[in-house]
């Protein structure tokens, strides 16, 4: 697992001696360099010292940006937040808002710290069994799917049958490759002769529906889709393409003047309160 520790000064140092010690691979770096390193190594986690970055709406709209179009082959990485010991507020959620997948109150205790990480872990494949969309996610070990929000958040688990998860495995690894039937079961199936195109086309319609059911939240389609996430090339096949839009997608959520306003009263609060 290879982490990027964010932060300026030693805010981090106990955590960083803790990695040290399982033999992690670790990089640090400030604020400013963050982006770019993180676009250059991809890093599996991300774990930011929130008392020294100040800067995290924009930090989360710029990560957005690089990372939910389809070309990057799903990568995202995993953040985690550092926050201040806090003796008047809590506001973790606030944290998780912005993008956060796990938040911690120094001081940390490293063993709940791992014990979070590794649990992350079982669920989504860190760094070696994960596939994803802006909008979906599935771990190709436990071969279970998540929908999520476009920065990383994660609003429902759920399973399909063994074939269907092979055929969005298929696709989704391949965004916008139209697969022509024929494809699809010489990739599936060891026999292809014995499965046709109307099995094909049913199990299609039976994920479609399945993936649709736990679009729970509020959403909506793109201009010019007919499905959130397998679409039809007529006469041709079908293709994977992520077509839905969230609430929480828009980039302003995160400038917003309400959300900005309580960002950094908070933050402020915090810091002052240690």
């Amino acid at each position: 697992m290879r982490i990027l520790l964010v932060e300026q000064g030693n805010g981090l140092t106990a955590l960083r001696e803790t990695f040290f010690s399982r033999d992690l691979e670790i990089n640090q770096c400030e604020p400013y360099q963050s982006i770019p390193l993180i676009h250059r190594d991809q890093p599996d986690v991300v774990v930011i010292d929130t008392e020294t970055f100040i800067a995290l709406p924009a930090f989360f709209s710029r990560l957005k940006e690089l990372y939910i179009t389809p070309t990057t082959g799903g990568y995202y990485p995993v953040m985690i937040g550092v926050i201040p010991r806090q003796s008047r507020i809590h506001s973790e959620s606030l944290y998780l808002d912005l993008g956060f997948d796990l938040v911690f109150q120094k001081p940390i205790e490293s063993q709940i710290f791992f014990s979070r990480l590794a649990a992350l872990d079982r669920r989504i494949g860190i760094g070696k069994a994960t596939l994803m969309s802006s909008h979906l996610l599935i771990n190709t070990e436990t071969q279970d799917c998540y929908i999520k929000s476009a920065h990383g958040t994660l609003f429902k688990e759920f399973r399909v049958s063994p074939v269907q998860f092979s055929i969005l495995r298929l696709f989704i690894q391949s965004p916008r490759k139209i697969w022509s039937r024929d494809e699809i079961v010489a990739n599936l199936i060891r026999e292809p002769d014995e499965v046709g195109d109307r099995a094909i086309d049913k199990t299609v319609c039976h994920l479609r529906r399945k993936l649709k059911s736990n679009l729970k939240t509020e959403w909506r389609l793109e201009p010019g889709y007919k499905y959130p996430f397998i679409q039809t090339q007529d006469g041709v096949g079908y293709y994977f393409f992520d077509a839905v839009s969230l609430p929480s997608d828009d980039i302003n959520h995160l400038t917003d003047s309400n959300i900005l306003d309580n960002y950094h009263r908070q933050a402020t609060l915090t810091m002052t309160s240690v």
